[in-house]
């Protein structure tokens, strides 16, 4: 498995450099967010969940609230990326009461295949507790929701999930990142470069 990864990565590579994925040019873009979603390494937002987890809820809401509260001038300044918020919701909330648990309202979203019903967890997909971001990026047409809007939501929509989340070593890693390959939700296959996509997440 490590063989086979590390074959596609150097090919990739090759191919295409450090490049990322396109985002159509047909309306205006979240540059944050598209920005956080080029950037993302799965191994950090497990981190966040992990550490958020080993404490009580209180304090764990406590501490995402300061984090999604990070203004734009913060980000700029210090590198903070509030745009993680909207990872670690889909990953530490879960729909309450048989409600509804939606996607943050970020624009119109550029799936990599597929649609909002095929990434129930969009913008990521969790394969054995990895969370894989599934959407290529953004359009935005007006106002986007703010982090601190969507922990509210969540806060008041959903529930505190049960899951728990562990660190992961690069073999874990490289084993949900091959499951998540060989979905059948790839319909037309990926191409090289949307495979270098994913496999940026978790190198």
């Amino acid at each position: 498995m490590k063989n086979f990864t590390g074959m596609i990565i150097l090919l990739a590579l090759i191919a295409f450099g450090e490049g990322c994925l396109p985002h159509s040019s047909n309306a205006p873009q979240h540059a944050d967010v598209n920005r956080y979603i080029n950037e993302y390494k799965a191994q950090n937002a497990i981190q966040h969940a992990v550490s958020l987890q080993s404490m009580d809820t209180d304090a764990a809401i406590k501490e995402m609230r300061a984090m999604a509260h990070m203004g734009a001038m913060a980000q700029i300044e210090h590198g903070d990326k509030s745009e993680q918020i909207y990872v670690l919701c889909r990953m530490l909330f879960v729909s309450s009461n048989n409600l509804s648990f939606r996607e943050p309202a970020l624009g119109s979203t550029v799936y990599m295949r597929g649609g909002a019903s095929d990434w129930p967890l969009s913008p990521v997909e969790l394969v054995d507790g990895v969370p894989f971001i599934v959407a290529g990026g953004y359009n935005l047409a007006g106002q986007s929701e703010s982090p601190e809007e969507y922990l509210d939501y969540c806060l008041a929509n959903c529930s505190w999930s049960k899951f728990r989340y562990h660190l992961k070593t690069q073999e874990q890693m490289n084993e949900a990142l091959a499951k998540l390959l060989k979905s059948a939700k790839w319909l037309p296959p990926l191409n090289d470069r949307e495979r270098l996509f994913l496999i940026r997440q978790i190198n």
